[in-house]
């Protein structure tokens, strides 16, 4: 008998409900409030990235808009020596949209 090469990926029925009724709910939040209601990956590594810019570095990469948010709400926090970005206030790592289901779950 021959072995496969394909992997079987198991997907959990749990998970795709989840996303799908917090994309319901996010939906049928007001389109100002949507953008702003949860932070996934790629805005994560926007606001790390900006963290890591060193004072006084050019604006190439974000506008100052973002770079004064980002640097009014987040912190970077050292957690077993990886930088993670935090909140500023409650000092707790952001929770990534993607990751809510294993946070929450």
């Amino acid at each position: 008998m021959s072995q496969s090469n394909y992997t079987t990926v198991q997907i959990d029925n749990g998970e795709l409900i989840f996303y799908k009724e917090l994309e319901q709910h996010i939906n049928s939040l007001s389109e100002k409030f949507r953008i702003k209601s949860v932070i996934r990956q790629i805005a994560y590594n926007d606001i790390v990235k900006c963290l890591f810019l060193p004072k006084g570095a050019p604006l190439e990469l974000f506008g100052a808009k973002f770079i004064f948010w980002v640097k009014q709400h987040f912190i970077l926090i050292k957690i077993a020596n990886v930088e993670i970005g935090c909140c500023i206030k409650s000092k707790k790592p952001i929770c990534v949209y993607e990751a809510y289901y294993n946070v929450i779950g």
